[in-house]
């Protein structure tokens, strides 16, 4: 927030090149305003602005440093000027959270988010941008080696803020997210989409350890989501990014609330979501718990992703998997037009062709009596599963509670199949999956069953 001696006229201009642009928007983190003609724009800035000035870049254009601290633009013009990239109306996009620099195997978690890097660099169709989640983690003092680290990309990133990186012990618990990467919120255009960077982290002062920090959207913060919202261009859908979740079930299956746990999702939520469904915004993306999550609630689907660093980058050798079984990765955001589809992306060591597996299945048996377990790693809360043992009648299956590997979290995309409906001998199992807007994946496999 601004403070009382940062209050002022803001003046400021936008171009390209040289030229002016016209009809860019620009904001001081609360309200949002479009430069006139010769690329120009003038904010009264009050005390419950933003600590940073902003542009919002165009559709066919980027800038790195899109933002300017509040005290300085009070006090000479902004100049935003901006690189072109063409129109790039077929795209995707990347979508990295919770990567936990420095945590559970420190050298570890250094190569493996390297590898991912590398990895992102090398794909067929590059990734136009990304956006990074949160939990870099800057209260471990890894803001240098996160910055270094992604250098390595050859790609543009933005940069969202976690509840990892909140400084609490400081007088400005932001700062060092401020000094490294600007603003905590804040809106771009690439293509014909509209994205949204939301912060949505506040300060407990009476939370314990990492419940010091809680999801909770201020009423700034609110205000400059809607005047940021009311002047994109009908027709063009937006995108939002927000680290701790808006919607998800996690609290219920920790077998508690949001209320009683607002460290594990933003508990003013309806708030927010009360601004989004007044405009065009199909998709949000989420991260936080470490786990795949996907909940339909009207036109607006709630993406909440896989951590880069699946459980805190705590496996030594082999696979690193998330809390709820499915390996580590990264959401990739595809554009068409005005059309946004994503599909979740399992990374490096821990890379999977397949889109789920069986649980609990050792040497291709399954026990006489027991239940079989399928984990689709993506699935949503509209998926149906079902299942036909060697060509036979399909027979319908139900969701698992299946712990995860916290043992007070049942996972939310896992199912099963009663034994009643699994005959003895080696059997060939055909599993699938039909989710909203999503062609059906299939599980096949041979089980020795008993």
């Amino acid at each position: 927030m601004a403070r009382a001696s940062e209050r002022g006229r803001v003046r400021g201009r936008v171009s390209s090149d040289g030229k002016p642009l016209e009809a860019v928007r620009c904001s001081d983190g609360r309200q949002v305003v479009v430069t006139d003609r010769d690329g120009r724009f003038a904010i009264d800035s009050a005390g419950d602005a933003g600590p940073f000035v902003f542009v919002v870049t165009p559709r066919g254009y980027w800038a790195d440093r899109f933002y300017v601290p509040t005290a300085e633009a009070v006090t000479r013009e902004v100049r935003f000027d901006l690189k072109p990239t063409g129109p790039a109306d077929r795209y995707t996009a990347a979508y990295v959270t919770d990567i936990h620099l420095g945590e559970g195997n420190k050298e570890v978690s250094y190569a493996r988010c390297a590898a991912t890097i590398d990895e992102l660099n090398a794909m067929p169709n590059r990734p136009a941008f990304v956006i990074a989640g949160g939990d870099i983690c800057l209260q471990n003092h890894q803001g240098d080696r996160y910055v270094r680290i992604m250098s390595r990309l050859k790609i543009p990133v933005r940069n969202g803020v976690g509840n990892h990186e909140m400084m609490v012990s400081e007088a400005n618990p932001r700062g060092r997210f401020n000094e490294l990467f600007g603003p905590t919120y804040y809106s771009f255009d690439y293509g014909q989409v509209h994205y949204v960077v939301l912060d949505g982290c506040a300060i407990d002062p009476k939370g314990k350890g990492w419940k010091n920090v809680v999801g909770h959207a201020g009423p700034t913060e609110r205000a400059w989501l809607e005047n940021d919202l009311r002047l994109v261009p009908k027709g063009v859908p937006t995108v939002v990014a927000i680290h701790i979740p808006l919607v998800s079930t996690y609290p219920q299956r920790r077998g508690t609330t949001t209320r009683d746990a607002p460290w594990w999702v933003v508990r003013n939520a309806g708030e927010v979501i009360k601004v989004l469904k007044k405009f065009n915004v199909p998709l949000v993306l989420q991260g936080h718990l470490h786990e795949n999550e996907r909940i339909h609630d009207g036109s607006i689907e709630f993406a909440e992703s896989v951590s880069v660093c699946g459980s805190w980058w705590r496996a030594k050798t082999g696979r690193e998997l998330a809390v709820s079984g499915e390996p580590r990765g990264y959401r990739l955001i595809e554009v068409d037009g005005n059309r946004v589809s994503h599909r979740y992306i399992s990374s490096a060591e821990s890379r999977t062709a397949e889109p789920g597996e069986f649980v609990g299945i050792e040497n291709d048996r399954l026990a006489a009596g027991s239940d079989l377990v399928v984990n689709f790693f993506d699935a949503s809360n509209e998926a149906s599963v079902s299942s036909r043992i060697d060509g036979g009648r399909r027979v319908p299956w139900t969701p698992a509670r299946v712990p995860g590997k916290l043992a007070d979290l049942t996972a939310a995309h896992h199912w099963q199949c009663s034994a009643d409906h699994l005959p003895t001998g080696r059997r060939r199992v055909e599993v699938r999956c039909r989710d909203r807007g999503r062609a059906d994946t299939t599980l096949l496999r041979s089980l020795q069953i008993g």
